[in-house]
């Protein structure tokens, strides 16, 4: 179990005026999911949001952003050192969890249209992402990128903060999913995948079973993440990722417009 306190020059802040804009707009820039992103932009990113920065010796070297009711817990999922990050938002105090195979990538090519996607000049292998919360906010579930198990554990666990095999042993592998980038849970049960290599958002039931509820191999070009709205309607945004620079090796071959897209839940 890999659990990490925080050491005394290490500090946890959400103050704004201690996050340095300059450093994380230079981060942010390299990233394959906010490549040559504005800096205006990221700016107001922080601004709308809990942004909370990793200092060590005051010199910023972590940062994340959570929406949230700023009433309880937040869980971050790691996917450049995979894990999940605990952030009690009243203390301000974080707990890392790491070293777990159910975080980490399968040795498995994403291939979609007919071609492996690359990241970083070799196949793709992407962590934990996405990541989940039960109804009641009492169970976690998450699954890498680039895998095919679907993992839940007691978030009371995680917020106990118990240590090694402890928290392993509470982990349950709850079925098989497709490779994604989003997921939601419903307040019944069911988990909705945004399925990357079949243009389609797949649907897990409480048994288990996989099944498509919508498919389009010419709209749901790399669908990144679901949401459900009222009424039933799901809401998807279509972001054509393996599109960007970190994936192609070279330019951007995108193609504007870039959708939101809307269906009934069935």
């Amino acid at each position: 179990m890999d659990i990490h306190p925080l050491l005394n020059n290490l500090k946890i802040t959400d103050d704004k005026n201690e996050i340095d804009l300059d450093t994380v707009h230079r981060f942010l820039s390299d990233t394959y999911w906010s490549k040559d992103i504005p800096k205006h932009v990221v700016k107001k990113a922080i601004e709308n949001s809990l942004a909370v920065a990793l200092l060590l010796d005051d010199e910023l070297i972590g940062f994340g952003r959570a929406i949230t009711d700023y009433a309880t817990f937040a869980y971050l999922a790691d996917i450049a050192d995979p894990g999940i990050i605990v952030l009690n938002l009243k203390t301000k105090k974080a707990t890392r969890f790491g070293k777990h195979f159910s975080f980490d990538a399968e040795d498995k090519d994403m291939v979609i249209d007919g071609k492996v996607v690359h990241f970083g000049g070799k196949p793709a292998r992407v962590g934990i992402d996405p990541i989940t919360l039960s109804d009641d906010r009492e169970t976690l579930f998450y699954g890498a990128m680039n895998g095919t198990g679907w993992y839940s554990i007691p978030t009371k666990v995680l917020r106990g903060h118990q240590p090694g095999q402890l928290v392993f042993d509470q982990i349950i592998k709850v079925g098989d999913k497709p490779f994604s980038d989003g997921a939601l849970t419903d307040s019944e049960g069911n988990h909705y995948f945004t399925n990357l290599q079949e243009h389609a958002i797949t649907k897990m039931d409480k048994k288990g079973k996989l099944s498509h509820i919508i498919q389009d191999d010419d709209k749901l070009l790399w669908p990144d993440n679901v949401y459900q709205g009222p009424d039933d309607w799901m809401y998807i945004s279509i972001n054509q990722l393996n599109t960007a620079p970190a994936f192609t090796g070279g330019k951007d071959i995108g193609v504007a417009p870039y959708f939101i897209y809307r269906f009934k839940k069935k």
